[in-house]
């Protein structure tokens, strides 16, 4: 899919770039909400014979993303879209009753975002703000350290660690661009995130972004 989405992407805005100036943001913002899975959990005084020995939920927890976003004027208002961020934590382990204990262990999560769509943009309201929504679909890249395991848990069959997993990815959002000057101004975005996760471990990772940054003309 990634070998389809990265040409169509360029195709969509290689030859808008040549009709009117690009505007590169880029962004750091917090990304809430979360999706439990399960994985292999270390745990001390057990006799391991047949993995996995110690199941643990795990969720990712809110953190700061990073992200560039790179818009181009079409007509009316429109622009064409493509983003790319990143997010990285530590999954937050909640242990078997028996252990007594949530922690937040050393296993690491990373979800690298990378999407296409279009924004529109109205004309400056008061204060000069210029109020957008935006929308975009494409891939998401989903990496953990520690080994997740399918559902429902089948004795004797282990974990796997998510390795650059692709799967697909959408978000709807909307905010404003306050200029400053004729060619920088700020960025101030809300967006929802859908990102469905690998098949064996079923449903979908949905969270929320706030998001602000430095914008520029190019």
């Amino acid at each position: 899919m990634r070998r389809i989405l990265i040409p169509l992407a360029l195709a969509v805005l290689l030859p808008a770039a040549a009709l009117a100036q690009a505007e590169l943001s880029a962004l750091v913002g917090y990304r809430g909400g979360d999706a439990a899975f399960l994985v292999e959990a270390d745990a001390p005084l057990v006799d391991c014979l047949l993995p996995p020995c110690v199941v643990a939920e795990a969720r990712t927890p809110e953190s700061e993303v990073v992200g560039l976003v790179l818009d181009l004027p079409l007509a009316d208002g429109w622009m064409a879209e493509a983003l790319i961020n990143r997010q990285q934590a530590n999954l937050r382990l909640a242990l078997p009753a028996a252990f007594a204990v949530d922690r937040v262990g050393a296993e690491r999560f990373e979800l690298t975002t990378l999407q296409v769509g279009l924004l529109h943009r109205w004309q400056p309201v008061a204060g000069g703000l210029e109020p957008f929504v935006a929308g975009g679909v494409g891939l998401a890249r989903v990496e953990s350290s520690a080994a997740v395991l399918a559902r429902p848990v089948r004795p004797g069959e282990p974990g796997r660690r998510l390795a650059a997993d692709e799967v697909f990815a959408a978000s709807l959002g909307g905010g404003a661009r306050l200029a400053l000057g004729r060619r920088f101004g700020l960025r101030f975005e809300g967006r929802g995130y859908r990102t469905e996760l690998p098949a064996e471990l079923g449903g979908a990772l949905v969270q929320f972004e706030l998001a602000a940054g430095l914008t520029a003309r190019l």
